[in-house]
């Protein structure tokens, strides 16, 4: 009688399990840091639109964040922000707001010392620990 060379089931069974283990851990995180980078991304995109709409028109930016998507010249609509696990969706502008309501925060408010500014408007962390109005 001969024997087979190869795996058996036990040790099937046991890498599976670290393959499944091993999985269970990045796949999330995976899913976590594509997140980040797309709603970083979104932030320089906007970011870059006010700077150029307060160099045409020699402000510090629009009175609201949506004028930049009006006409198209500087966005042709403002992103969606998406915070997996804590806030839905979302393109909504919060004017001055540093509270947690996901969305966008800016501030248009003369003598502020962020006007002209947009943020991320979410206080929770990212997965490396970061608010994400830190950004």
């Amino acid at each position: 009688m001969s024997r087979r060379a190869g795996f058996a089931n036990p040790e099937y069974l046991l890498t599976l399990t670290a393959v499944a283990i091993f999985l269970a851990i990045a796949v999330p995180r995976f899913l976590q840091a594509r997140q980040r980078a797309r709603n970083l991304h979104a932030l320089a995109v906007v970011r870059e639109a006010l700077s150029r709409y307060a160099a045409d028109t020699k402000t510090k930016g629009p009175v609201e964040l949506s004028d930049l998507a009006k006409g198209g010249k500087y966005l042709k609509a403002l992103p969606e922000l998406e915070i997996p696990g804590h806030h839905e969706p979302s393109s909504e502008v919060h004017p001055m707001s540093s509270e947690d309501t996901g969305g966008w925060g800016y501030s248009a408010w003369p003598g502020d010392p962020r006007q002209g500014q947009v943020w991320i408007n979410c206080t929770h962390t990212d997965a490396s620990g970061r608010a994400w109005n830190s950004f």
